[in-house]
């Protein structure tokens, strides 16, 4: 079983990396002109971030819809059979948005853009990633269970352990809300500043 494990996890790291260099691939195809024209990583938009007035509880509820949308679909998602395949059209995705994000970045400030990218990413990456991982594993044990493997108790075939597990999920989820909403423009306006 733990070799199946270990397959999972290389496979699903395998795809991240080459979603993320497909994105760096397409971004150098688009051209220098587009990404410091169109990319939200462009020197005039993040000036602009300097002088704006955030509305954090409206920047909030902005957030916990796009967000929670995704997390509520891949955990619908988590517990049918698709739900493997689901978190695998999810990591490419990430990974592609990833590689053009870190080209777009580069491509208009230099190797300072990657303090840029960090100050967009942090530190509620950080929580939606551990909440990711724990989603994934959510999925891959319900498929298990699923499956009847008898050779193996599936962590969620005691009750006490599913509801600590999924709590702590939501808590990891509402903690990188909270820092996407309150803490992370602070930290933009303040790497802006130094760049």
């Amino acid at each position: 079983m733990r070799k199946i494990r270990t397959t999972i996890i290389k496979k699903a790291e395998i795809i991240y990396f080459m979603a993320f260099f497909c994105g760096i691939l397409l971004a150098n195809l688009l051209g220098i002109e587009q990404l410091k024209q169109y990319s939200i990583f462009n020197e005039y938009f993040l000036n602009q971030l300097l002088y704006v007035s955030v509305n954090y509880n409206d920047l909030l509820f902005y957030i916990a819809e796009n967000r929670g949308i995704m997390f509520v679909l891949l955990l619908v998602f988590s517990v049918t059979k698709f739900g493997i395949p689901v978190h695998f059209l999810y990591i490419i995705w990430n990974g592609f948005s990833f590689g053009i994000a870190m080209v777009s970045v580069i491509v208009n400030f230099g190797f300072k853009g990657i303090l840029v990218l960090c100050a967009f990413l942090l530190p509620q990456y950080l929580f939606y990633i551990l909440t990711y991982i724990m989603l994934f594993y959510f999925s891959w044990q319900w498929a298990d269970i699923v499956k009847n493997e008898k050779y193996r108790q599936p962590l969620f075939s005691k009750k006490i352990w599913a509801v600590c597990f999924f709590i702590v999920m939501i808590l990891l989820f509402f903690i990188g809300i909270m820092t996407e909403s309150y803490l992370n423009p602070y930290i933009i306006k303040k790497i802006i500043k130094i760049i």
